[in-house]
């Protein structure tokens, strides 16, 4: 009993490990997907604004130089426009860096892309409020330098991002590789166990219900031979009752003919000749030999009477 509790307590315990292990690998598996997939949707954003840098970054020349040259206040406008467009970008991509490696290319010598950008919006800004030649030449230089350094950054991006992905596929397989394992652990410990348990106890159950009905054919057997054996006892009983009832009922009349036939025999030899009671004595002979007859017939009949079998309605007689 204390075995079969424990064993109970056991595949309970192992039941509850592997439901909170299986649990835990999808827990894993949706932070993990929904970490990556947000750190996409980042890097996806980044490199689209790390690419609007590089051409903003021409593009604001481009306009400030021709701005310069005609004096037309829609593209002052549009300066304007771009130099916020390129700084609020700036902004979003520097609170989203999320490695070392951006990083450094953005705050560490000798890229200090960063500190450039931030430059060149304020030469932008400046030139927006006094537009000037040496102004506009400074902002040419430092656009044609700072382009490389925006399409490495951009090219940077990307990589990490491709990494990434290469990332989540790695943990997708170990996720993968640890629920197969954790359900082939289930089968082991679990399913496979449990189906041998059954078939075994199916098994003892089928070789019990066999071992039960010979028992009860062994049984039926020894009743039926008990039966018999009481019917033989109850049938001599019978004969015994029977025999006992006939010497009972011949012993008088079997007496009487014996005194009749002594005193008939005492008579011949005495010489005495009375033949009215020698009739009479030889008609109670033939009396009793009758009635002795009689007797046998009527035992006869009795017996015969116990032999008849008849069809008894069970149900009549159960209630």
């Amino acid at each position: 009993m204390k075995n079969s509790i424990k064993k109970v307590f056991d595949l309970k315990n192992i039941y509850i490990i592997v439901f909170i292990t299986l649990a835990g690998w999808s827990f894993f598996a949706y932070f993990t997907m929904t970490k990556m997939i947000n750190s996409q949707e980042i890097y996806g954003k980044i490199i689209n604004l790390s690419g609007k840098q590089r051409m903003l970054s021409q593009k604001t020349t481009l306009i400030a130089k021709r701005y310069f040259e005609s004096k037309d206040i829609l593209l002052k406008n549009h300066l304007k426009e771009l130099i916020d467009l390129m700084k609020s970008d700036h902004e979003y991509i520097i609170k989203n860096l999320n490695s070392d490696a951006t990083y450094k290319t953005y705050f560490d010598k000798p890229t200090n892309l960063h500190t450039k950008v931030q430059n060149y919006v304020g030469l932008l800004n400046k030139f927006y409020i006094n537009p000037n030649y040496i102004l506009l030449k400074e902002i040419e230089s430092i656009s044609y330098d700072l382009l490389p350094k925006l399409n490495d950054a951009v090219y940077l991006f990307e990589k990490e991002s491709e990494d990434k992905i290469k990332q989540l596929h790695n943990r997708e397989r170990f996720i993968l590789f640890g629920t197969l394992l954790t359900l082939l652990f289930e089968a082991l410990i679990i399913v496979i166990p449990s189906i041998r348990r059954a078939n075994k106890k199916e098994k003892e159950l089928k070789e019990l219900n066999q071992t039960l009905e010979e028992k009860i054919n062994k049984a039926l057997k020894e009743n039926r031979k008990k039966d018999k054996l009481l019917e033989q006892q109850f049938h001599i009983k019978q004969m015994t009752e029977m025999m006992s009832n006939i010497a009972h009922q011949w012993r008088q009349p079997l007496s009487v003919i014996s005194t009749i036939a002594s005193a008939l025999k005492l008579e011949k030899e005495l010489g005495i000749k009375n033949e009215k009671q020698n009739l009479t004595q030889l008609d109670e002979i033939i009396k009793k030999t009758n009635y002795l007859s009689s007797t046998i017939n009527n035992f006869t009949d009795f017996l015969k009477q116990e032999e008849n079998c008849t069809n008894i309605d069970l149900e009549n007689h159960i209630t």
